[in-house]
């Protein structure tokens, strides 16, 4: 009986170990959420911006464009 105590208990810290190391927010996570947004732009027709979120015409929302984002200009296969 002991020995199957001292197995269940070794066995959910060892669960509750690899649930905190998988799912534990890393530093990755929040330098992504640290890029400053320059503006938004409408993802069907980039021309259009705007400096705040909004909805395109045809109900898309805009998406951000972010300070440290490689431009897409000039790149060609």
């Amino acid at each position: 009986m002991n020995k199957t105590v001292i197995l269940i208990i070794i066995s959910v810290l060892l669960g509750l170990g690899a649930g905190w190391y998988l799912f534990h927010p890393r530093s990755e996570s929040i330098q992504v959420q640290e890029r400053k947004i320059l503006y938004y732009r409408d993802p069907m027709n980039p021309q259009n911006t705007s400096p705040t979120p909004r909805k395109a015409p045809d109900g898309m929302d805009y998406v951000p464009v972010y300070a440290a984002e490689p431009s897409s200009a000039g790149e060609g296969k």
